[in-house]
């Protein structure tokens, strides 16, 4: 599950980084995905929460805000505010 988890965050990091908006369903869908495997893995320093990983990933995009609307739409959880952003499961 943890390589699974670290593949997804992967794919949605490149669909982002590409920085076409029609990349940003990827994204989520990735993202979405990344979350599901996630549910029953220990988190160390070295691999972030999923609430971690979504606060940086929103530190670097949070001017994307198509790719937000798009996570918003597709994570159940996920609530975003002007300069951050929060996940509970």
């Amino acid at each position: 599950a943890c390589s699974a988890t670290l593949l997804r965050r992967v794919l949605a990091e490149d669909s982002i980084s590409r920085s076409q908006s029609k990349y940003y369903t990827y994204a989520a869908s990735d993202m979405k995905k990344s979350i599901d495997y996630s549910k029953d893995i220990a988190w160390t320093e070295k691999i972030p929460s999923t609430e971690e990983y979504l606060k940086s990933l929103f530190i670097e995009h949070k001017r994307k805000y198509a790719l937000w609307e798009i996570m918003l739409e597709k994570i159940a959880g996920l609530a975003i505010e002007k300069d951050s952003v929060s996940y509970s499961a």
